[in-house]
């Protein structure tokens, strides 16, 4: 009986503890409400990205078309006669 006794006293002081730890905090916290320190207090403000997240990379420029062109009677390197 002496062991579940001390048990519940333990258990009872560890509670009374968290309350009053949770109270101390809540204290605190209420107490910095009114302040005007601006520590804490975030705002939204305009997000910056970096310019490659945001936009695209630009194309490479297309090459310009070849086209090769022979003149009767001109042969070419490579052509099959």
């Amino acid at each position: 009986m002496h062991g579940s006794r001390s048990t519940v006293a333990a258990a009872a002081l560890v509670a009374a503890l968290a309350v009053a730890g949770a109270g101390a905090n809540l204290f605190l916290l209420r107490l910095t409400q009114d302040s005007s320190d601006p520590v804490g207090r975030l705002s939204p403000r305009t997000v910056f990205t970096s310019p490659a997240v945001t936009t695209p990379a630009p194309a490479p420029p297309t090459p310009p078309a070849t086209t090769t062109t022979t003149t009767p009677g001109e042969h070419r390197h490579g052509a099959d006669d």
